[in-house]
C-alpha cells in the first residue's frame, strides 16, 4: 500500500512539472493525500501484539 501511495504521488510531482493543467495535478495530489491520512491512521489504530 505505501509503494501504491508512493507512485500516486510520484506522478502527480511528474504531472506538475511537465505542465500539466491545474484540473489534473490538484486531484492526484489530494488524493495521494487522503491516501496517506488513511495509511497513517491505518497503522495509529492498529493494535501492537507485542509479547515479551
Amino acid at each position: 500500500m505505501d509503494t501504491i501511495i508512493l507512485i500516486v504521488l510520484l506522478v502527480g510531482a511528474i504531472f506538475a512539472m511537465k505542465g500539466a493543467p491545474a484540473k489534473i495535478v490538484v486531484p492526484v495530489f489530494l488524493l495521494g493525500v487522503v491516501l496517506t491520512a488513511l495509511l497513517f491512521n491505518y497503522h495509529v489504530s492498529s493494535a501492537l501484539d507485542l509479547s515479551f
